[in-house]
């Protein structure tokens, strides 16, 4: 990620040593003059839009979790629990 929170390459996180996405995204209708039949958003189309200087990101360095399971519900509620 570069100035003004403009994204510059997509790397797996593995070998990046870079940010993690958090799996939130904001688009606006024209994603889709982006895609082609049978791409993944993430891969071909994010790239894309990276070296075009479309692609922003917005850097959260406070807590976060992710909910994605009963399991993860419990945790997240047992750190909101007094003592």
């Amino acid at each position: 990620m570069g100035e003004g929170g403009r994204v510059n390459s997509i790397r797996h996180v593995k070998t990046s040593g870079m940010r993690v996405n958090g799996g939130f995204f904001v688009f606006r209708s024209e994603i889709f003059d982006w895609m082609k039949d049978g791409e993944e958003l993430v891969d071909a189309p994010f790239q894309r839009l990276a070296a075009a200087g479309k692609l922003l990101a917005y850097p959260h360095d406070g807590f976060w979790a992710c909910m994605d399971t009963f399991k993860d519900k419990q945790l997240l509620e047992g750190r909101l629990q007094p003592g």
